[in-house]
């Protein structure tokens, strides 16, 4: 699968949103920040819930800028007296002109598929996919969801999208729901716990007529029912994929694929030693700007011992 930026430079660097809990000072966090990381906005009010931070990275030292991120600032929120898993964090490259090209109406395309600004007010070309971005991710720009991108499609051409039950794990905007449609899937499920996230994802979903085959649910994991779906895809940094990976398995018939993105080589340690003891197995790796997607065959009749709400032995 190939990937190309009409007219955009590839990634100078990496910007963190964050979305403060109740009551911390954004300087406090700002404060804290590890060398090489920095505010967009250095005078953030006291009372702003959401900060943007930058640094300038090449993409092999992203999960490293990351971890120290994490570390400070989870240490910085839990001075603050707040929970830092009250956090959300939303990642994305920082591109420079790349991001001013995309407002401009620049295409992106992702494999047979073409991804078009909402924003351009000129008709998009034929058959594109037509995606608002905003405060959720998936613009399709970042090579996580590129590679993402590339692993559900490398399923579809083995004839294990076409006529599938797919769950999408974090929908953010909705992008890989929509792809999914576009493959052929029979029916999508996306959920997120971020309301934002829903209403922008179901906004894609109308936009490309997608609607009556996908819906978008503001529901966790474990409010859903067991052995539901085919096929499930989450994007989503290592921490949250480590903990989710028994519940997605338990979403899964046996023998369901997962295309599992959202780290670099050196992060996918901790997730493929989790997704194997909730009893899945490796297939296929798509590499995309040092970001992994990557297949998993979740094993015939495993049973991870979770349950969901009504099931027998909840």
């Amino acid at each position: 699968m190939s990937f190309e930026f009409c007219g955009a430079p590839a990634p100078r660097g990496l910007r963190v949103d964050l979305r403060l809990p109740d009551g911390v000072d954004p300087r406090v966090v700002v404060a804290a920040l590890p060398p090489g990381w920095r505010p967009l906005e250095p005078d953030a009010p006291p009372r702003a819930r959401r900060i943007a931070l930058f640094t300038e990275v090449e993409a092999s030292g992203w999960d490293a800028a990351l971890a120290a991120l994490a570390r400070r600032v989870d240490a910085a929120v839990l001075a603050a007296g707040a929970a830092p898993g009250g956090l959300d964090w939303r990642v994305r490259p920082l591109e420079g002109e790349a991001e001013t090209a995309e407002e401009d109406g620049g295409c992106l395309r992702l494999g047979r598929f073409r991804v078009w600004p909402v924003m351009d007010h000129r008709p998009p070309p034929p058959g594109a996919i037509r995606l608002r971005t905003g405060w959720a991710f998936g613009s399709g720009r970042h090579p996580s969801t590129r590679a993402a991108a590339a692993a559900l499609e490398w399923l579809a051409d083995r004839g294990r999208v076409e006529g599938r039950e797919v769950l999408d794990v974090g929908a953010g905007t909705g992008i890989l729901a929509v792809l999914a449609v576009r493959m052929g899937a029979a029916a999508v499920t996306a959920v997120d716990t971020d309301p934002e996230a829903v209403a922008l994802a179901a906004e894609n979903l109308r936009l490309n007529g997608a609607s009556a085959r996908a819906e978008v649910r503001d529901v966790s994991l474990e409010r859903l029912p067991a052995a539901a779906f085919d096929l499930a895809t989450a994007n989503l940094v290592p921490s949250v994929l480590v903990r989710l990976a028994p519940h997605i398995r338990r979403c899964l018939r046996p023998g369901g694929r997962l295309v599992a993105a959202g780290f670099t080589a050196p992060g996918a340690r901790a997730v493929e030693s989790a997704l194997r003891r909730a009893g899945f197995s490796w297939e296929h790796t798509v590499a995309v700007a040092g970001w992994e997607g990557r297949v998993y065959a979740g094993a015939k009749g495993a049973d991870t011992g979770l349950r969901g709400p009504g099931e027998e032995g909840a």
